[in-house]
């Protein structure tokens, strides 16, 4: 069972710390660094450094388990002799959590990158047909990085689907940075990112199909027509005009 607990907190640190979180994970995640990464400073004498501060009221909610452990490094901090109280722990937790935050932030920036692809329309179902939506950023990574070759015909490369639709695709840097040397091997212009990421993803897609990307995305747009067809239409009639297309042919 959680509780709301009072703490007197450095402001501007509070502030810092929720601008890099899920506010809705605020409290969970200040149990788990609790738990799972604080320690007290070898230098206990730093814990001295944030008794005076600017301070305002804070509530956090916190389970028991959470409570007893900052007693505990509370009575640690006491017996070697600085006066010490929850307050002072979280104050110094919060800024440890806040360079942990900083840094794990730092390093997703550095190494992913959240970018926006625009694809023949139909690619994202075809797709999804193979690969989860949770999988797709790893699989088509891992693609990039391990298997895909760009085929050597530019002319195709450089033509632009008429159709479209975008999604993003979170990109390892390795990743993006592959797709930027193949451009520049190939250094026509025309031939981007964009285009060879079309490429990859369609050769990603026949690769777990046996078939053609194409020949899947012409597929879905059938199945979508048929599907407006009969919603609007009906069964008989859908029946009847699958079968005059049959007769015709």
């Amino acid at each position: 069972m959680k509780k709301r607990v009072g703490f007197t907190l450095q402001p501007d640190v509070v502030k810092q710390v929720k601008a890099l979180i899920d506010e809705n994970k605020y409290s969970k995640i200040i149990r788990s660094f609790f738990h799972g990464q604080y320690e007290l400073p070898k230098n206990i004498g730093e814990l001295s450094s944030f008794q005076k501060v600017e301070t305002a009221a804070e509530p956090i909610r916190l389970d028991q388990d959470t409570i007893d452990l900052l007693d505990e490094y509370v009575k640690q901090a006491k017996n070697q002799g600085v006066k010490a109280n929850r307050s002072l722990i979280m104050r110094h937790g919060f800024s440890e959590l806040l360079k942990h935050l900083r840094e794990e932030e730092g390093y997703k920036s550095s190494q992913r990158k959240r970018v926006s692809f625009y694809f023949p329309k139909g690619t994202a179902e075809a797709l999804y047909r193979y690969v989860s939506r949770a999988d797709r950023n790893t699989v088509v990574n891992q693609f990039i990085l391990q298997e895909y070759q760009p085929l050597a015909n530019t002319e195709a490369l450089k033509i632009r689907p008429r159709d479209t639709e975008t999604f993003i695709i979170e990109m390892q840097q390795e990743a993006f940075d592959r797709l930027d040397q193949f451009v520049e091997e190939f250094g026509v212009k025309g031939v981007t990112r964009t285009a060879l990421m079309r490429e990859a993803v369609a050769q990603l897609i026949e690769k777990l199909s046996n078939t053609t990307s194409n020949e899947i995305m012409v597929e879905n747009r059938l199945d979508a027509a048929i599907r407006d067809y009969r919603e609007t239409f009906g069964h008989l009639q859908l029946r009847e005009k699958l079968s005059e297309y049959i007769t015709k042919g």
